[in-house]
């Protein structure tokens, strides 16, 4: 379940998997129940109606005030780099592998950061950078973000 939930941030989710992850929760902005167009933002992964969020037109979630980006494009890539991330520090994998995986990651966050930088910089590493200590928390691992170097640690 925690994978599914992952691999759900900021992308549109089809009614099934909104009822797997979120049993009977509430849209916080209708307070109706998540049956249907349910649809994730940021990268919170806080989660309301479709229609509701296009009525709302902030540019923060309601629950918890983080940016709300619709580039679908880019929330996809960074959503393929933190799941890299989370497969590179299981522990079943061997530890060889980890650090290939790990390493990979590193040059592709690295590689993320950079190109991000030109348009946006302080928002769009702000979404980089909370995500990825999010997924740190979950793997008790840290993710530092300095400048242009980041460096992953188990």
């Amino acid at each position: 379940q925690a994978e599914g939930q992952v691999a759900c941030r900021g992308s549109y989710m089809p009614p099934a998997v909104v009822a797997q992850l979120l049993g009977d929760d509430d849209c916080a902005i209708c307070l109706e129940p998540l049956r249907h167009q349910a649809q994730t933002i940021a990268l919170c992964g806080h989660i309301f109606h479709r229609t509701c969020l296009n009525r709302a037109k902030s540019l923060a979630c309601p629950t918890c005030r983080r940016p709300v980006d619709f580039d679908r494009e880019r929330v996809q890539d960074l959503k393929a780099l933190v799941l890299g991330v989370r497969r590179g520090a299981d522990k079943d994998v061997p530890s060889f592998m980890r650090c290939n995986v790990m390493e990979f990651t590193q040059r592709e966050l690295l590689a993320s950061c950079n190109s991000r930088r030109s348009a946006q910089p302080s928002y769009e590493l702000a979404e980089l950078v909370f995500a990825l200590d999010e997924l740190g928390r979950e793997q008790r691992q840290c993710v530092l973000v300095d400048g242009d170097t980041v460096i992953l640690t188990t």
